[in-house]
């Protein structure tokens, strides 16, 4: 999953399109800082006027926070004809503003154009989102229409701008359905216009997040982004047994945290990586302005599609954080060297078996966290069985008491060397014979080692005299 970054846009932070949001929303630095500071990637645009419009002063509201940008969302009212040609102008500025910003920032994701119907001005749409009949949708006349309208401007758009256009399926709007989005891919030229799947339209469209799964297969081959949004199911059946409409539905929380509502988001991970997706996944919680904590919520949804399970936060007894632990490959990432001494420690330590802990749970939560707990990096004072505890303090200790005598074993080579070059510095610097004669006697007086010492007695014995040719014995003949 390296080629996927995770990004959010200004509608978790309820900068939405609509003319309802438009009054008590977050500035675009404060959204920004916020979002960044969470852990996200990149960002989408927002609808126009929320945050720069001029390109060199967008680039650097992103390259400061080293951003990227994903895309911008524009919608437009493609079953009306006379809406066409405005639309297609205010779509050309957006690309424009979005290509020329992408090209300062020298981006590796290119970012999307995201084209949309334009969402929450059909009162029946918006009245009826989430139980949409097929009686409230288009004709044959109109579905034309409305394909006309969003292949010509997809055409310009990659024409002028270089950018591919993608189309959200959106509640309500015109695409909700699982038939319409359907309808709307067949009438439309699949090498020009793709699909962004958004998990939490379609599970409020579709009436459940069974069949999203199903949905990625169906649409495999149209789908060029990826929207991660959840849909709760508890909100999702009051709404259709209430009759809330869609604004209602979202004041709410139909789109709720992600691992909170019916999107099973470790499957839709799952294909994306079957099926070799790259570049990002946007993460979305649509809420109105002033609803909850915008900055808590991102933060809790930043892991779900980062991982194949939720990282855990490991902290020693005094809250110092000291690595992430992936529950189902007991690795570790740690921050300081100890923290790295102990998860290589934990890792060499034991593969969890069914004798190494005592008799398990009966239930099946109980026997699950229990494993959590014992695959845990160890550290001083962590609660778990005390025989593995044991051996892994021992080991810990041990391990310990080993760097410590060879650091002293060091800092003693290091002690005797500084004394050596101390002496040597001294010797070479004292002049005059008295001071030579003194430094010689000294030199001689030093205490050396036994080889040393060898070695110069050696060096300084006077060579013996060669033998006299008379003293020599003559050879018999």
């Amino acid at each position: 999953m390296n080629a996927i970054r995770i990004g959010n846009a200004p509608c978790s932070w309820g900068a939405l399109e609509f003319a309802e949001t438009q009054t008590g929303r977050l500035d675009c630095t404060q959204m920004l800082d916020e979002l960044a500071e969470t852990g996200y990637d990149g960002s989408e645009l927002g609808d126009w006027g929320f945050m720069p419009t001029d390109p060199a002063q967008l680039s650097e509201e992103f390259r400061r926070r080293k951003l990227s940008l994903t895309g911008a969302f524009v919608g437009v009212a493609l079953r009306n004809p006379a809406a066409h040609a405005p639309g297609l102008e205010q779509t050309l500025k957006v690309a424009r503003l979005v290509s020329d910003a992408a090209a300062r920032l020298d981006q590796d994701a290119e970012p999307f154009l995201v084209l949309a119907d334009d969402n929450g001005t059909d009162p029946v749409r918006t009245g009826n989102a989430g139980r949409i009949t097929p009686a409230q949708g288009l004709g044959d006349d109109a579905w034309r229409t409305f394909a006309a309208g969003a292949v010509r401007i997809a055409s310009a758009v990659r024409d002028e701008t270089g950018l591919r256009t993608v189309f959200h399926h959106h509640c309500a709007g015109f695409v909700e359905t699982p038939d319409e989005i359907d309808r709307f891919l067949a009438e439309t030229d699949p090498g020009l216009l793709g699909l962004v799947f958004d998990t939490g339209h379609y599970a409020f469209g579709a009436g459940g997040g069974d069949a999203v799964v199903d949905a990625l297969d169906r649409y495999a081959g149209r789908i060029w982004y990826v929207h991660f949004k959840d849909c709760h199911p508890d909100v999702m059946r009051d709404a259709r047994a209430q009759g809330w409409d869609y604004f209602e539905s979202v004041r709410r929380g139909v789109f709720s945290e992600l691992g909170q509502g019916c999107v099973d988001f470790p499957a839709v991970r799952d294909w994306l990586i079957a099926h070799n997706y790259t570049g990002f996944i946007t993460v979305e919680q649509d809420v109105l302005p002033g609803m909850g904590s915008p900055r808590q919520s991102a933060q809790r949804n930043r892991p779900i599609p980062a991982h194949r399970s939720i990282r855990t936060r490991v902290t020693t007894p005094k809250e110092t954080p000291m690595t992430t632990l992936n529950l189902n490959a007991v690795g570790a990432r740690t921050s300081t060297r100890c923290a790295a001494n102990l998860a290589a420690c934990a890792r060499r330590a034991w593969s969890p078996s069914p004798t190494s802990h005592s008799k398990p749970h009966k239930s099946s939560t109980g026997q699950s966290q229990r494993v959590a707990r014992l695959r845990q990096p160890w550290y001083p004072g962590r609660p778990g069985h005390r025989r593995r505890d044991r051996r892994l303090r021992h080991r810990y200790l041990a391990g310990h008491c080993m760097k410590a005598q060879y650091i002293r074993g060091q800092a003693h080579l290091l002690r005797g060397h500084a004394r050596s070059l101390a002496r040597s510095t001294a010797l070479a610097r004292s002049t005059g014979p008295a001071s030579s004669s003194r430094s010689a006697s000294a030199a001689a007086s030093t205490p050396t080692s036994r080889v040393r010492r060898r070695h110069r007695r050696r060096r300084d014995r006077p060579a013996a005299p060669a033998p006299s040719s008379a003293a020599t014995p003559a050879l018999r003949p």
